[in-house]
C-alpha cells in the first residue's frame, strides 16, 4: 500500500506537493485491489530511474484506473507511461483526466493545456482522447492535442500513423489526419453543402447528368459499428463480396466509410477505388475534395503511382480552389512531381507552395524536394 509522500523520490522537477496528490489519487484506485509491496517498490524504482509516472496496466489482468487527474504547473511537464508502452507527456499548465485506463480501453480527457501521445498498437485495445467537443481515436499513432483559451478551440497534429477526429456535435462526418498533418477548429471549413442533385442521387463527373439508379440506402449498421470501433479487417470482410458494386451504388457518406474500412484493413487499392467513386460521382458533396486528397495520398504512398496522384491532387483544387484542403494538396503535388521526375514543374510547384504558405505545416518537407 502506498502511504508515504512520493514527490521527494523523483529526480525530475514536478513540485512535490502536486506529485504527492497525483500519487495519492492513483494509490486510492489501487488500494482496493491490494497490490503487493513488491509492485509498489518496482513502480517507485522505475519512477526514480525514468522520471515518469508509471500507470500499471499489466501487473494484474483486472487492474483498471478510472477518474484520476494529473496536472502540471506553468513551469513543468509530466510524463505518464502506461505499462503496455503508450506514453503521454503533459505540457506546462495542463490538466488531464484519466477517464478509463485498462488493457482493453484507454480514454483520456484533456481539460486544459496540451499533451503529446505516443500510443502503441495493441490488438483489440481502443485508445481515445477527448478535447472539449472533439474525440480523437487512435491506433498505433504519435500525435499532439491542445486546447486553447477560447471555448471550442482545439488543435490536433499527427507525427506518425493516423487519427480520426470526430465532433460530438456531428459524429457522422469524421476527419482523418495522417503523419505530418495538422488540423484546428480555428480553420474549420464551412458546414457540408447539400448536393445540387435531388436527394439520394449523385452528380455525374462528365456532363452533370444524374444517374437514374438510386443508391443503396446505406452500409449495414453492423459494418458501420465495426468501422467506428476501428475493427477495419472485420468490416472489410463483410463488404468485400459486393465491394465493386457498392462503389457504383452507395451514397457519398457510405463510400467514405467503405474507403476507410478498406484502407484500415490494409487494402489501399480498394480504398482508392471507393475514394475515386466518391469524388467522381458526387462532385458537389463537401467530402469530394477530401476524397480526392485521400486518393492522391494512396496513389503516392501505397500504390506507387505518382501520375495518378497528381491527377487526384489537381482535382482537389478543381473541386475547392480556396478550400481547407488546398495547402495539403499543393504540398503533395510537389511530392508527386518529384516522384515523376518532372524537375522543372516540381521546382515551380515548390516555390509556389513556399510563397503561398510561408508558415505552412509542410514547409520543411516541401523545401527539401526537387533538389
Amino acid at each position: 500500500m502506498i502511504r508515504q509522500p512520493l514527490g521527494r523520490h523523483l529526480s525530475t522537477t514536478p513540485p512535490g506537493e502536486r506529485l504527492d496528490r497525483n500519487w495519492r489519487a492513483i494509490a486510492t484506485k489501487l488500494r482496493a485491489r491490494r497490490p503487493s509491496w513488491r509492485f509498489a517498490f518496482v513502480a517507485l524504482a522505475a519512477v526514480m530511474i525514468c522520471g515518469a509516472v508509471l500507470l500499471p496496466l499489466s501487473w494484474r489482468k483486472s487492474t483498471r484506473i478510472e477518474a484520476t487527474v494529473i496536472e502540471t504547473d506553468a513551469d513543468h511537464t509530466q510524463t505518464v507511461v502506461l505499462a503496455e508502452g503508450s506514453r503521454v507527456v503533459l505540457g506546462p499548465s495542463s490538466r488531464l483526466l484519466l477517464v478509463d485506463v485498462s488493457t482493453q480501453h484507454v480514454r483520456l480527457e484533456l481539460q486544459r493545456g496540451a499533451i503529446d501521445v505516443d500510443a502503441t498498437h495493441r490488438e483489440g485495445r481502443t485508445f481515445s482522447v477527448g478535447a472539449r467537443q472533439l474525440d480523437v481515436d487512435v491506433v498505433g499513432t504519435q500525435f499532439h492535442v491542445a486546447v486553447g483559451d477560447t471555448p471550442g478551440d482545439v488543435e490536433v497534429s499527427v507525427s506518425r500513423g493516423r487519427v480520426r477526429v470526430t465532433s460530438r456535435e456531428d459524429p457522422s462526418h469524421p476527419r482523418f489526419l495522417g503523419a505530418g498533418e495538422r488540423w484546428s477548429t480555428r480553420a474549420l471549413p464551412p458546414p457540408p453543402i447539400a448536393s445540387a442533385a435531388p436527394s439520394g442521387q449523385p452528380v455525374a463527373h462528365d456532363a452533370g447528368a444524374v444517374h437514374e439508379a438510386p443508391p443503396k440506402p446505406s452500409l449495414s449498421p453492423q459494418v458501420r459499428k465495426l468501422i467506428v470501433a476501428g475493427r477495419f479487417v472485420d468490416a472489410y470482410g463483410l463488404v468485400l463480396p459486393d465491394f465493386d458494386d457498392d462503389c457504383q451504388t452507395l451514397g457519398a457518406d457510405d463510400l467514405f466509410q467503405l474507403a476507410e474500412a478498406a484502407r484500415g484493413a490494409g487494402h489501399p487499392r480498394h480504398a482508392a477505388t471507393a475514394f475515386d467513386a466518391l469524388r467522381t460521382r458526387f462532385r458537389t458533396d463537401a467530402r469530394a475534395p477530401l476524397a480526392a486528397l485521400e486518393l492522391g495520398r494512396l496513389d503516392l504512398d501505397d500504390l506507387d503511382d505518382p501520375r495518378a496522384a497528381k491527377n487526384a491532387l489537381d482535382d482537389v483544387v478543381a473541386l475547392q480552389p480556396d478550400g481547407f484542403f488546398r495547402e495539403d494538396a499543393d504540398a503533395r503535388r510537389v511530392q508527386a512531381l518529384e516522384a515523376m521526375g518532372d524537375h522543372t514543374e516540381c521546382v515551380a510547384a515548390r516555390e509556389r507552395y513556399l510563397a503561398a504558405y510561408p508558415h505552412g505545416s509542410h514547409r520543411a518537407s516541401v523545401a527539401r524536394r526537387c533538389r
